[in-house]
């Protein structure tokens, strides 16, 4: 509360059912009706009530195929039809089905080409097109929510035109449709017209390999936190700058989800 300068914690107490699921809180969304979702590490989903101060979980239930698929939840995205999507770790990407209550899932099939890639997610965007990205551990993927496909893309070509590393952490769309991807190997220009890539690593001025969250700012700008600090990346002249501590940051590693 800015005007008193106090916090008022929302725990997980075992004795109120109502209470958060789990104290370490992972991912947090507003939606727009309002509600607040808390994802957790360990605690599934938690659909928060501010005005009852209660809160609902979903917690995975294996004997439930319409519940959250992990209760380790990595990310949260509504995209602009108001589909919320779920991000777990391990199962897979999940849809939040509002009128039902229910969750519907995609996972990785072995033996199906057109699955998810793999079911450890660590970021879902929506492009200017209208197009779900989702960023796993091992490859980018293109879904298409019509056919229920995934377009998947690795760094497994032996072209060598795929993703500089298959660990990816962001994605972040700009205005004319590229989309920055943050991987633990570079960050990589991906432009979905051409499918082509386009690297860039410390070779090309970047601190470090492992890049956590990319976010731009008015004048164009790329902003990574990496794992040796925070990079300002020029996408015109492909020039790097780099902060670290002794530009006053509080420490040079950063972590997954840790921008805004």
């Amino acid at each position: 509360d800015r005007d008193t300068d106090t916090f008022t914690y929302y725990k997980t107490d075992p004795a109120n059912p109502r209470s958060l699921s789990n104290n370490y809180v992972f991912s947090i969304l507003e939606d727009r009706s309002g509600a607040m979702w808390v994802g957790t590490w360990g605690g599934g989903l938690n659909r928060f009530d501010r005005q009852a101060g209660s809160i609902i979980r979903y917690l995975s239930d294996p004997r439930d195929k319409l519940s959250l698929r992990n209760n380790i939840v990595t990310g949260l995205f509504e995209d602009r039809q108001g589909v919320l999507w779920i991000g777990t770790e391990g199962g897979g990407l999940n849809r939040w089905n509002r009128s039902q209550k229910t969750f519907a899932y995609y996972q990785n099939a072995a033996e199906d080409p057109l699955s998810l890639s793999n079911n450890f997610i660590s970021s879902i965007i929506e492009d200017r097109s209208g197009v779900l990205w989702v960023g796993t551990r091992y490859g980018l993927n293109r879904f298409d929510r019509q056919t229920g496909d995934f377009l998947c893309y690795t760094a497994d070509s032996d072209k060598g035109d795929g993703l500089i590393h298959n660990e990816v952490n962001a994605i972040y769309p700009d205005a004319s449709g590229v989309l920055w991807i943050g991987t633990a190997g570079g960050l990589d220009r991906f432009d979905p017209g051409t499918h082509k890539f386009t690297h860039y690593s410390e070779s090309e001025g970047l601190p470090n390999n492992v890049i956590y969250g990319i976010l731009a700012d008015d004048d164009g700008y790329l902003w990574m936190s990496t794992n040796k600090g925070l990079s300002r990346f020029d996408p015109r002249r492909g020039f790097f700058r780099n902060y670290g501590t002794k530009d006053g940051l509080q420490s040079n590693e950063f972590n997954r989800g840790s921008f805004y």
